[in-house]
């Protein structure tokens, strides 16, 4: 299965985020420790952020091969954005944990490793965009592989 809809994309992203945050404040209800639970809860997130990403594809992507490990959106523009928005969270949560707004610093790593790998995203997409219009190609980066979508995506 392979999203394309950004409504779907939206969706999806808030159920999960939600979800995480949810356990996370269950969790703290029952008693876990603080700490342990902000570094359990901004693992998931990483890792859910990361892993659905891998389902997602843009309109010009083919459907059917899987994106690479670096590939989290379909344009430079788009990884580099979110990046700078990780960034930003991540100084919050530094500055908000040095000041003593919050018990942990946890959310502020995988805040950093999404930061790092929607760059490395921008990074890369910006180079293949770069390499596909010196050969006269299209104005998008190349799709993951030369296989024809699939017909069937949401």
């Amino acid at each position: 299965m392979r999203i394309v809809k950004y409504s779907h994309k939206v969706l999806i992203v808030i159920g999960v985020v939600l979800l995480v945050s949810s356990a996370g404040t269950i969790a703290l209800a029952a008693g876990m420790n603080e700490s342990l639970t902000f570094g359990i809860v901004s693992l998931a997130e990483t890792a859910a952020i990361w892993g659905i990403t891998r389902f997602f594809r843009g309109e010009s992507e083919a459907l059917r091969p899987p994106r690479p490990w670096w590939r989290m959106t379909e344009l430079p523009f788009l990884s580099g954005t979110w990046a700078l928005y990780f960034a930003i969270a991540t100084a919050a949560s530094i500055a908000s944990a040095v000041t003593g707004g919050a018990s942990s610093a946890f959310p502020a790593v995988g805040q950093l490793a999404l930061t790092a790998i929607m760059t490395v995203s921008c990074v890369r997409l910006s180079l293949a965009l770069r390499r596909a219009k010196r050969r006269g190609g299209s104005s998008r980066p190349p799709s993951s592989a030369g296989l024809p979508p699939l017909p069937t995506s949401i």
